[in-house]
């Protein structure tokens, strides 16, 4: 029941509607009420939610994409070469950078003592 509640909601949302309305007014001392009728516009927010819901094969707000992944072992071998390649191209990054930052402040390094 609650569900049909919030579809029957959330439609009138998105489509706008209409209820009468009673509105008081204060006039030289005097309350006046006034029926009226309240008018709500299509709300656009509701749209998107109701489509996604009700029509998920033509309304999406997202997209799948389906990979196949095969994972296979690296050899420990070579995971301990590829690792010690990425270090020393870490280390050969990071001496590029102080170089460059000595360079930009002026300073001379020097390499006897390496």
């Amino acid at each position: 029941m609650a569900d049909a509640n919030m579809a029957e909601r959330l439609y009138m949302r998105g489509m706008g509607y209409s209820h009468p309305e009673e509105k008081l007014f204060c006039h030289e001392g005097e309350i006046i009420r006034a029926e009226t009728i309240k008018h709500y516009p299509p709300e656009t927010k509701a749209n998107p939610a109701w489509l996604y819901n009700r029509r998920p094969d033509k309304w999406r707000n997202r997209v799948e994409v389906k990979e196949e992944v095969t994972i296979s072992q690296i050899p420990w071998e070579e995971l301990k070469e590829i690792t010690r390649q990425s270090v020393e191209k870490s280390l050969q990054k990071h001496q590029e950078f102080i170089e460059g930052r000595y360079a930009r402040l002026g300073i001379q390094r020097d390499y006897s003592s390496d």
